[in-house]
């Protein structure tokens, strides 16, 4: 009796509808931002109790000013009630949970802040 040996064929050709780019999410919590900027948005998030609505906002500031970090990462929290910023004397990807407790309130930002509130509606631009 003699075996028929064919070629493997490959496994797409066999099964060409499998997507199998997917991510699992075994909690429910949806799909999350998993850079470093989302991982601290996640941290700020959950640190201050944040609503889904609530935006915040991470970037990283190069600063050659007496008193500064060169690197610094900067938070803000912009609720209907406000803006509230924060900013750490380290880079993003120094940054770890535990720096979220210890943020440096930074209510005047850094260098030249654009007003919102004296802008008014842009007309003067178009």
């Amino acid at each position: 009796m003699a075996f028929l040996l064919r070629p493997p064929v490959p496994f797409d050709i066999l099964y060409p509808a499998v997507n199998f780019n997917f991510e699992f999410d075994l909690f429910g919590e949806g799909k999350k931002d998993r850079s470093l900027q989302g991982q601290i948005k996640e941290w700020v998030r959950a640190h201050f109790n944040l609503a889904e609505d609530v935006t915040v906002l991470v970037a990283e500031i190069f600063c050659d000013q007496p008193g500064c970090a060169p690197v610094e990462t900067h938070i803000a929290v912009l609720k209907a009630s406000g803006r509230e910023q924060y900013r750490m004397m380290r880079p993003m990807k120094e940054v770890i949970k535990q720096d979220i407790h210890r943020m440096i309130p930074n209510p005047d930002g850094h260098g030249a802040r654009i007003d919102l509130d004296k802008l008014g509606d842009g007309s003067q631009w178009k």
